[in-house]
């Protein structure tokens, strides 16, 4: 966890509304009105750390790892969605494509086994012919 040495102490002046918009923010992301400033500023300059994620919005540490397990769970699912659409996305033709030989490959086989019967026909019968000729 971030400690005070972590940080640099600075004094900022917002409007009151900004402030009241702020305050309501931290509140609803379970965050301290700190924290959310600085989430916020990260966010700005594209930085993705813990502390934007709302991880060390509480000293309760129970809390914090229950917001910790919740967060990591819900970037797990995004994560695993964005995956498996990437997946299908560039695999799906190549399956396709898989597929369509594969039945191709049958049909072929197929008639292959339609000319072996016809032929193993055609011998019975001279076999048949010949013995009967005998």
């Amino acid at each position: 966890m971030a400690t005070q040495d972590d940080y640099i102490r600075t004094a900022l002046r917002v409007p009151p509304t900004l402030h009241k918009q702020l305050h309501e923010a931290a509140a609803s992301n379970n965050r301290t009105f700190n924290a959310e400033i600085v989430a916020r500023l990260q966010a700005s300059f594209g930085v993705k750390s813990l502390d934007t994620l709302g991880l060390f919005a509480t000293q309760d540490t129970s809390s914090q790892s229950e917001n910790y397990k919740q967060i990591l769970q819900s970037h797990a699912e995004k994560q695993r969605d964005e995956l498996l659409e990437l997946v299908q996305k560039s695999m799906m033709p190549t399956l396709k494509a898989v597929l369509e030989d594969i039945k191709k490959q049958e049909q072929m086989a197929k008639k292959a086994n339609q000319q072996l019967l016809e032929e193993l026909n055609e011998l019975k019968e001279a076999s048949q012919i010949k013995k009967s000729k005998a």
